[in-house]
Order: structure tokens, then C-alpha cells, then sequence
């Protein structure tokens, strides 16, 4: 089942809703169409400046 964000994060590109796994945990339903248009306007708002990314170290696992 999938449900919607509500009015907390109704507004965030990218994210389309979410699912409740069979374990419990919460699950992001991701909108592949929006993240990349995110990127790609943050992409064009970069071109004139300095784009270097500091290393983060993440843990990120994919259902």
C-alpha cells in the first residue's frame, strides 16, 4: 500500500510517498522524473560556481 506524505512533505520534489515495509520501517516511494529534474537545475545553478562536494560517508540500503 502506498500512502501519501501529507502536508508535512507534500512539497518535496523527488518524493513521491511512502510505504510501511513488512518489518515495520518506513519505506520513500522515490519520483525518479523529479530527482532529476532537481539535478538538473542545480546542475545549471552551478555551472558558475565552485561544485566541489565534500565525502560524506553514508549508509544507504535499497529495498
Amino acid at each position: 500500500m502506498i500512502k501519501s506524505l501529507g502536508g508535512y512533505m507534500k512539497d518535496i520534489r523527488g518524493v513521491a510517498g511512502g510505504t510501511i515495509l513488512g518489518d515495520g520501517r518506513v519505506g520513500l516511494i522515490l519520483d525518479l522524473a523529479g530527482l532529476i529534474a532537481v539535478a538538473d537545475s542545480r546542475t545549471e545553478a552551478m555551472d558558475d560556481k565552485d561544485t566541489s562536494v565534500p565525502e560524506v560517508e553514508t549508509e544507504a540500503e535499497i529495498v
